[in-house]
């Protein structure tokens, strides 16, 4: 009977099944990265406390200090030591990749090697979304890699029905570390390295 089916299906419709399976496949590999990630509590998804402190990582697969392992590892214990103090203080810890380089399958290898991240802003080089947001405009600072920055951010979260709203209420930079150097340093003073 599934033969049957698959046979009648018009050859337009191929190309989407298969992307479909394809996606699939994706999301399932990235779940499973997800679970099997010391500390897998930072990145499951969670409600809000509205009171929110972002990790900012802006690092690129073509800038050589980024591809050094010792700034994987610096990442790591700079996120986890983050994430440790906000659930401490019963807020909520966000962690976020900005890669401004061209989107491509290397950018996004690697920034799954210094992940994981909720979110990603990757592709359009300096113009991209995240780039945008958090060195040219919001919080204005110099374009290099690699950087980290450390914002404060308080939303306003309505779950009223038929009417939710998220209103970003302010939102701070706290810190920005830039290169291998000082970021050594301040997972040295975080007590991670």
């Amino acid at each position: 009977m599934l033969i049957g089916r698959f046979a009648s299906t018009s050859r337009r419709q191929i190309p989407a099944l298969v992307l479909l399976g394809v996606m699939t496949i994706i999301c399932l590999m990235l779940w499973s990265r997800v679970l099997q990630a010391p500390e897998a509590s930072l990145i499951r998804p969670e409600r809000s406390t509205g009171d929110e402190v972002v990790m900012v990582v802006i690092a690129s697969s073509t800038c050589p200090v980024c591809r050094d392992p010792e700034f994987a590892q610096i990442v790591d214990q700079i996120r986890t030591a983050l994430y440790r103090q906000v659930k401490a203080e019963g807020r909520t810890f966000v962690a976020m990749a900005v890669a401004p380089e061209t989107y491509n399958g290397e950018s996004a290898d690697f920034l799954d090697e210094i992940g994981p991240f909720h979110e990603i802003s990757v592709g359009r080089g300096w113009l991209n979304s995240g780039a945008l947001r958090y060195v040219w405009n919001d919080f204005e600072g110099p374009a290099s890699t690699p950087q980290i920055l450390v914002v404060e951010r308080q939303l306003h979260i309505s779950r009223e029905p038929g009417a939710p709203v998220v209103a970003v209420v302010s939102a701070d930079l706290k810190r920005r570390t830039i290169g291998l150097d000082e970021l050594r340093r301040w997972a040295r003073e975080l007590g991670m390295s």
